[in-house]
């Protein structure tokens, strides 16, 4: 059934054509600007995820990617997402498989010159989106077919496979990446720190967090192995016994890299509750 699925979800981005407007735009929309997502929502959900998507193409129309479990809400609104709330549609009704799509092959598009994807030292960060869910499992699902990736990049009239992204759950102190991608990736510069409170979702990237205690997490090995949407492959690791047992907020950051392409990346930032 989830090939099915999958197959649906690609056409899926289709069908977003006849929904969006055409043209190059040089900042992010009215709805892009503003407070950080949900800050107005007594009650967040406990589970907060953020991913950098440094892209190569030129123009940057949007993205999509497939998430599975429970619906993501209060999304990253931040400058590095100049598209807004995504679409969401559950593919098909009942399944618990959700499309997520920003922007569309039709437009607004941006340079990849835009200041917005860039931080004030000339370092590129790409787009950026992120989102709260109640599922302690964030699983995001390749979209299979003869061409498979776990994000799609959308030029000006085009859709190409991005940077490689994982999924990830936790239990305890012990951090499990899941990749559904149908390669084998690499899982570096892992840190953990711990916040007395849970941050913002437009303010949990990696790049402005630096005020936070971060600790280096060692892996026995970085290798994580190829996968599937119905057998992804993991690595699990401990979190330092410095974070271990503290109170708050825990705040994990990681890359994920695809060796046999170094510049396909994707940098991954998410907190949870302290058990």
């Amino acid at each position: 059934m989830l090939r099915n699925v999958k197959n649906a979800a690609l056409l899926f981005a289709l069908l977003m054509l006849s929904l969006a407007g055409t043209g190059f735009a040089q900042g992010p929309p009215a709805s892009a600007v503003g407070p950080a997502a949900g800050t107005a929502t007594l009650a967040l959900p406990p589970n907060g995820v953020n991913i950098d998507v440094p892209f190569t193409n030129d123009p940057i129309c949007g993205f999509q990617i497939i998430v599975h479990g429970k619906k993501p809400t209060n999304f990253y609104l931040g400058t590095r997402n100049p598209w807004g709330n995504p679409t969401v549609v559950e593919q098909p009704p009942g399944s618990s498989i959700w499309v997520l799509t920003w922007g569309s092959p039709l437009g607004p598009c941006y340079s990849r010159n835009n200041p917005i994807f860039w931080d004030n030292s000339g370092h590129f960060l790409g787009l950026h989106f992120g989102f709260y869910t109640d599922d302690p499992l964030v699983n995001l699902l390749s979209s299979g077919g003869p061409v498979s990736a776990t994000c799609w990049v959308f030029g000006l009239n085009t859709s190409f496979p991005g940077p490689p992204l994982t999924g990830h759950s936790t239990h305890g102190w012990t951090v499990a990446v899941a990749n559904a991608n149908d390669v084998a990736l690499s899982v570096r510069n892992v840190q953990a720190a711990v916040s007395a409170t849970q941050i913002p979702i437009d303010d949990l990237t990696r790049h402005d967090l630096g005020r936070l205690p971060w600790q280096p997490v060692r892996l026995a090995d970085d290798y994580l192995p190829a996968g599937s949407n119905e057998a992804p492959g993991t690595l699990s690791f401990d979190l330092p016994s410095s974070v271990q047992g503290q109170k708050g907020w825990i705040v994990v950051a990681y890359d994920v890299v695809d060796p046999a392409n170094p510049k396909s990346y994707s940098t991954v930032t998410f907190e949870f509750p302290a058990p």
